[in-house]
């Protein structure tokens, strides 16, 4: 259905018989339309953080392009404000014209604010304890994922959550 090279990575959306459409970066098969084979993925990284922390109430998701996580936090009622910031916004593009139903809607709920930017200049900028939570939905690393498995990264991760904050990362 779509494949192009971004000025970050390859990008492919596959329509198959057994796993729904998928979404593909650099060859590597990141998720599908076909809830039982992506939702585990997408639950796992957004509500263990979440239903672990006493009131999540603003959060960050750095990757998650695709708005997966973002729908999975938009389940928690206690939700005010979340950050999504994709360093690709074809990721978010392609979703949505050939994946619409895959978000679930989180791309239109006002509480998210979506930024195309790198993940490690993004949190560089924000104030310390600034988050409840922050969610890592990254690549593996290399390519464009590479500043995000960092020690920098990592220490300004940290800097920006509250101190009863939780971050958890795809590995």
């Amino acid at each position: 259905l779509a494949d192009e090279k971004s000025p970050f990575q390859h990008l492919q959306i596959l329509d198959t018989a057994r796993f729904g459409k998928i979404f593909v970066l650099d060859d590597i098969v990141q998720t599908s339309s076909v809830l039982e084979f992506s939702a585990p993925y997408g639950e796992m990284l957004a509500h263990l953080p979440l239903i672990t922390h006493p009131n999540p109430k603003r959060g960050l998701i750095v990757g998650g392009g695709d708005y997966e996580i973002a729908r999975e936090v938009f389940k928690h009622s206690s939700i005010e404000y979340l950050d999504l910031v994709d360093i690709d916004k074809r990721v978010g593009e392609l979703t949505l014209r050939f994946m619409p139903d895959f978000t679930g809607g989180a791309e239109k709920d006002s509480r998210l604010q979506v930024h195309s930017e790198d993940g490690s200049e993004f949190v560089k900028k924000i104030p310390d304890g600034h988050y409840d939570f922050v969610l890592i939905d990254s690549t593996d690393p290399g390519g464009p994922s590479t500043p995000l498995f960092n020690a920098r990264f990592i220490r300004n991760v940290y800097r920006i959550l509250k101190r009863d904050g939780i971050v958890a990362r795809q590995v």
